[in-house]
């Protein structure tokens, strides 16, 4: 492993009683959020973290216009408009009064006086500055809950769709309510970080895989089963050397999930990852044929850290695509992040303030893949709560 490689290992090993909470949160409003993905149903849950502006007065955007009233909450707090915040429903921009409760961050709460030893989380804009970087509830405490409806996103090009075509072995077992066995690859973000049910605070909600067993069990019965064997820092190569020395392969599994690149796209060239990816598809394609693959492709980082740029992910996404066909499916979150992020802040989706989801991160890892495995009424009818459109 390379110094860059150790670095992001040490960074995603940064919180130390992780491992004893990793299994916490069963949420059944998180799984129903899961259920109902945002590009499927007109109303929204999201989180933002305002940040003052050169005014003085903080503000936010929301990722859609509002077409109902905005609901701001944190835990049991429930703040109120026109008293905390002011909503411009013509531009999504939500501003917060002054002596507003809801609490915001400066510019400079959000950089750090710089590592002269280690470079590894240099702000790009601020050649001296470290971005502040939190493995515990530095964040998530200053983010809040949003709730509003809206109008159902027109176009489809980002969001992903039941993969009805590519994964036929999956999609008979599951409507069969046959056994299904998933395996999942991948680095930090597929263990779990920064999932307050994972680090091990409220409110408790699980990761994105226990999101996703979860939704497919109430889809699709209790014969669905979910093996993670994601560790954090890994790049793809080393899934691989995990897939052959470990003999994963036996185990003859259903479906693969591979979610690596956030680690890779800091380390090595997208040719080396696609190869990774590639090797470990044919691994187990060689012993199990009729095993199934979802490729994820990483969530975007900060935008402003130096050691990995956003335009440094899109290739690994091409690697991806390219390895696409029969029973084989590309989940993009790369591409899912980037259109949130036209509107939103980085700050509103990250659990670490670097390379982490938060909870609503996570959620939309868990909406993006149900909804490529379930099709969109029984996502509906899983969910348990009325999908307004």
């Amino acid at each position: 492993m390379n110094y860059s490689c150790a670095l992001i290992l040490a960074l995603s090993l940064f919180s130390a009683p992780v491992q004893a909470t990793r299994q916490r949160g069963s949420s059944t409003i998180t799984v129903n959020r899961a259920l109902t993905p945002f590009w499927a149903c007109a109303e929204a849950h999201e989180t933002v973290m305002f940040q003052a502006s050169q005014s003085g007065l903080a503000g936010a955007s929301l990722a859609f216009l509002p077409t109902s009233r905005v609901k701001i909450s944190k835990g049991y707090i429930r703040y109120k408009e026109h008293r905390d915040y002011l909503v411009d429903r013509s531009t999504g921009r939500i501003t917060l009064t002054q002596g507003s409760r809801i609490p915001f961050l400066h510019a400079q709460n959000l950089l750090t006086r710089g590592n002269k030893s280690s470079r590894f989380l240099r702000s790009s804009d601020h050649s001296d500055d470290d971005l502040r970087h939190d493995e515990g509830q530095f964040f998530p405490d200053h983010q809040v809950n949003l709730r509003y409806r809206h109008a159902i996103p027109s176009t489809r090009a980002a969001y992903p769709e039941y993969a009805v075509k590519d994964l036929p072995e999956t999609k008979s077992r599951l409507a069969a309510g046959m056994p299904i066995s998933i395996l999942l690859l991948g680095d930090s973000i597929s263990e779990g970080y920064n999932a307050s049910g994972f680090i091990g605070f409220k409110p408790t909600a699980p990761s994105y895989p226990n999101q996703v067993l979860e939704g497919l069990r109430r889809s699709f019965g209790r014969n669905v089963t979910l093996d993670n064997r994601a560790h954090a820092g890994w790049l793809a190569s080393q899934g691989l050397g995990q897939v052959i020395n470990e003999r994963l392969p036996d185990m003859r599994p259903d479906l693969v999930i591979i979610a690596y690149g956030m680690n890779d796209a800091v380390s090595v060239s997208p040719r080396y990852y696609g190869m990774a990816v590639s090797g470990i598809i044919s691994a187990f394609q060689r012993v199990s044929p009729k095993t199934e693959f979802l490729l994820i492709s990483p969530m975007l980082p900060n935008p402003n850290w130096a050691s990995a740029p956003p335009a440094r992910f899109f290739p690994l996404v091409d690697e991806l695509a390219r390895q696409t066909g029969d029973g084989v499916v590309l989940v993009d979150m790369t591409s899912l992040w980037a259109a949130l992020l036209e509107r939103k802040s980085f700050y509103d989706l990250t659990g670490n303030g670097i390379n982490h989801p938060n909870d609503f991160g996570h959620s939309l890892y868990a909406q993006a893949i149900l909804s490529t495995l379930v099709p969109a009424d029984r996502l509906q009818s899983s969910a348990k709560i009325k999908c307004r459109n």
